[in-house]
């Protein structure tokens, strides 16, 4: 049998070059360990998260989740969330948004920092894979830290300040849906990282950028 790649839990959570480095290869040629013990895990987990396409620093979620006491470890990640917008022809403020197959929830395009890249040019990624639209110009408006082990930075992406202004559903598999919504009424329900986003008031950032003309619009 192969020698497989040893990996300790506590340096995924530490260290970028870490992380990167285990992506390289099948998920089950790495020998998980934690504490200098190796954790057992089952290959029915491993043929399970193989259907899911995401990279094996995702795994280890699931590692610490369902392979560790409750409580032992937590993991920290970074994501970023972008909340497109623009004017229609009736001067209102609208937002992008997606249907998310997995939760069956409305959502703003996102997704988790991949490797060593920065905040925007992840919230730049994410919406170019997820939308189709590419962008330069990035607002940084908040960000969020609402639970233990997440954070989010939230980016407003301006649709007039991009050259592609048609979106497209690029990712069927994940999102069934994908739609503009006057910035007053956005569909419902939404998943828990955009509500958060509205109720940490990234509508009125929006708002205000667009200037007192369009801030009574709904």
């Amino acid at each position: 049998m192969a020698q497989r790649m040893i990996v300790n839990v506590e340096d995924v959570l530490a260290a970028i070059d870490e992380r990167r480095r285990i992506n390289h290869g099948p998920l089950k040629e790495i020998a998980w360990h934690y504490k200098g013990q190796e954790i057992p895990i089952t290959e029915a987990l491993i043929e399970e998260w193989g259907f899911t396409g995401l990279i094996n620093t995702d795994f280890v979620d699931r590692v610490i989740r369902d392979c560790l006491p409750e409580g032992e470890v937590t993991m920290r990640r970074i994501s970023c969330g972008i909340v497109c917008t623009r004017v229609s022809a009736y001067d209102v403020i609208e937002v992008l948004m997606q249907f998310k197959c997995k939760f069956q929830q409305w959502e703003f395009p996102g997704g988790k920092l991949d490797g060593v890249e920065t905040a925007s040019e992840c919230a730049q990624r994410e919406l170019l894979e997820e939308t189709g639209l590419e962008t330069e110009q990035l607002y940084q408006e908040q960000y969020i830290d609402h639970r233990d082990e997440f954070g989010c930075v939230m980016f407003h992406a301006p649709l007039h300040l991009m050259k592609q202004t048609t979106p497209k559903l690029m990712e069927p598999h994940k999102h069934s849906a994908l739609d503009w919504f006057p910035i007053g009424q956005l569909p419902t329900p939404m998943t828990d990282d955009s509500t958060a986003s509205v109720e940490e008031g990234i509508l009125e950032s929006v708002r205000k950028y667009y200037g007192s003309v369009y801030a009574t619009k709904r």
